[in-house]
This record gives C-alpha cells, structure tokens and sequence, in this order.
C-alpha cells in the first residue's frame, strides 16, 4: 500500500510545483510588460500653497530647488539627486498612467476649509505639461502617493 501511495503522493506535489511555476512565470511577464521604462524623467514640480506661504520643491535632471516663501521670509535652496534618489523617482514616476493624472482624486478635502495647504504636482515632458487635481498636503490621491513622497522627502528641513 505504502508502495503505491509514495509515487501518487511525489507525481501529486511535481505536478503542483509545476502549476506554481508557471503561474509565477506569467505574473512576472505580466509585470515587466506593463511596467514603462523611463530614459529621461520629466521636470518635476511639487507644490504646496496657502494664504501668505508657498512651498515648491522642483526636479529637473539630478538638480533641485526647493522654495519656500511666506511670512517669515523667503529661503531657496538647491540640492542634486543621488543616482539612488534618481532611480527611486524614475520608478515610481514609471508606475504613473500619466494620462489619467486629471482622474485621480484625493479623498480628503480639508484644504477647502484652510484646514490644509493645496497641493498638486505637475510633469513637464518634452512634448507635454500634466497637472494633477488640487489635493491636501499629505493625502495625495493614491496613484502619486509614492511619487509625491519621494519629491517631499528631498527636502530634509522640512
């Protein structure tokens, strides 16, 4: 009995395996097939307002200007990218379907109140400008959370 059942058990298992594999072949083809790759990332720019103050962070190249202007005076500074930081963004920038930009909505809608500065981000190409909705600062709508996090965490003395 043990004789028998040993093989259906070891054809059973190779047969599962199989199935597995294949099935995470397809996933990871599905994967690289809708995933853009990016060359050259587009002129970035984050923005951030509210009454008396502008914030706005921009990348362009490996270059970035931050400024930030309000009651307190004025400070620009610039910084350049690490080729680690660059990676990151061109990724995420990848995982964007930058067509629809003017579809994402953020859920939250607190800077109608000036509970919360209105922010937005905009991607200049070569041939094209694409500008987000108006979102709150910090709750971008889920398709450029990660990219939006990315810009905003350049700038260290936030």
């Amino acid at each position: 009995m043990k004789t028998i059942l040993i093989p259906c058990f070891l054809f059973l298992s190779l047969l599962g395996c199989k199935s597995s594999q294949e099935t995470k072949e397809n996933l990871s083809e599905t994967t690289t097939k809708t995933k853009r790759v990016i060359k050259d990332l587009p002129q970035i720019t984050y923005s951030e307002k509210t009454r008396g103050f502008s914030y706005v962070i921009q990348v362009k190249d490996v270059d970035v200007l931050i400024e930030r202007r309000g009651v307190n005076g004025e400070e620009t500074r610039t910084l350049k990218l690490s080729t680690d930081q660059l990676k990151k963004l061109k990724e995420s920038y990848a995982d964007i379907e930058i067509e629809n930009i003017n579809d994402f909505v953020s859920e939250e809608t607190k800077r109608f109140s000036d509970a919360s500065r209105i922010a937005s981000i905009q991607f200049q190409t070569a041939d094209q400008l694409y500008i987000s909705n108006d979102f709150d600062s910090g709750n971008a709508p889920q398709e450029l959370k990660n990219i939006v996090s990315l810009v905003s965490a350049l700038d260290t003395k936030k």
